[in-house]
């Protein structure tokens, strides 16, 4: 499992599960709204997508119960999802490593993460925030 996080502030987070790894709505809540979201400082959205384990009604009332303001992304908008763009990236940087084996692939991603840069998240943020979502609107909710 394969989960990352962006922000305008503090940059990017990235959670890899080497291991098989089944998610549900404790699994999420333990390894990423308390091992990365909850102890990030200041005043912030968290935006998620519609994945069960992250909609899931203890989920929901863990966030509401802890202060943390979430919105769940529209599937039908990925366009105005920003992390879509920095996936693309790193999927481009993965393939050109080549990774012929899981451990490899494990390394692959964490190194191709880490050469995205602070600014690349911020632009992508930007990008979104400044054009698509003008573009959504100028096309009617149609996509941009």
């Amino acid at each position: 499992m394969i989960w990352g996080g962006i922000s305008i502030v503090f940059g990017k987070m990235l959670f890899i599960k080497k291991e098989k790894y089944a998610i549900n709505a404790q699994v999420y809540i333990r390894d990423i709204l308390q091992g990365y979201i909850e102890p990030l400082d200041g005043d912030y959205t968290f935006v998620q997508d519609g994945a069960t384990a992250h909609t899931a009604r203890q989920t929901m009332e863990y966030c509401r119960e802890n202060g943390i303001d979430v919105k769940t992304q529209s599937p039908k908008s990925p366009d105005l999802n920003p992390i879509e763009v920095i996936w693309a990236n790193l999927k481009r940087k993965v393939e050109k490593r080549r990774p012929d084996s899981k451990a490899r692939l494990i390394a692959a991603i964490q190194e191709s993460w880490d050469e995205i840069s602070f600014e690349e998240v911020q632009n992508s943020i930007l990008k979104v925030k400044n054009e698509r979502a003008k573009q959504v609107i100028e096309a009617q909710g149609e996509w941009s």
